[in-house]
């Protein structure tokens, strides 16, 4: 049976201050929650655009935290 290491790899290490992760952590969820919202508004007022734009954002804010995770 294999065991497991539980020492990080340099994967997991990350040079970034936490400070600098919590505002990323932040900002990331703000774009999120706004999208969000624009989405909600967007049905409630039947407006595609403003949908859209919700949806748009809400995808933007997913990528942003996929891709910084990665650098």
């Amino acid at each position: 049976m294999d065991t497991f290491s539980t020492e990080p790899t340099e994967a997991h290490l990350d040079d970034r201050p936490v400070a600098v992760n919590a505002l990323i952590f932040v900002v990331v969820m703000a774009i999120f929650v706004a999208g969000m919202w624009a989405m909600g508004e967007g049905i409630a007022q039947h407006s595609a655009l403003l949908f859209s734009g919700g949806l748009l954002g809400s995808c933007l804010a997913v990528g942003l935290a996929l891709g910084i995770r990665r650098d």
